[in-house]
């Protein structure tokens, strides 16, 4: 009786753990749309394999939705007009304050070049 109910239970947990899984996959889609196209058709940004088509790059990362991660895809292909999920995209301050970053970090390595 017991290893009956027992297995019930496991069978239980595996068929949810499974629905959560597909769940959260479905949802991590992120969509990332360049001001300018790029060149690049895969761009690795933050362990994360981006493929970009023209002014669209499109992952299932990792991580979720954030300023520092825009920036790391930024570093790879410019500035960026949307970033994030679906449901999930940053805000027009958050996204400036991506692109603002990256861009102060390209004016500085021509600065660099420059001198060099």
């Amino acid at each position: 009786m017991k290893l009956a109910s027992f297995s019930r239970s496991l069978v239980a947990a595996l068929v949810l753990g499974a629905a959560f899984t597909g769940v959260a996959q479905a949802r991590d889609v992120f969509t990332a749309q360049l001001q300018a196209p790029t060149q690049e058709s895969r761009v690795i940004a933050r362990s994360t394999l981006w493929t970009c088509e023209g002014d669209v790059c499109r992952a299932a990362p990792r991580h979720g939705v954030s300023v520092s991660a825009c920036r790391a895809l930024v570093r790879e292909v410019g500035a960026l007009t949307t970033y994030g999920a679906e449901d999930n995209q940053l805000s027009a301050e958050q996204l400036a304050e991506c692109n603002a970053s990256s861009a102060a970090a390209r004016a500085a390595a021509r600065t660099q070049q420059a001198q060099n």
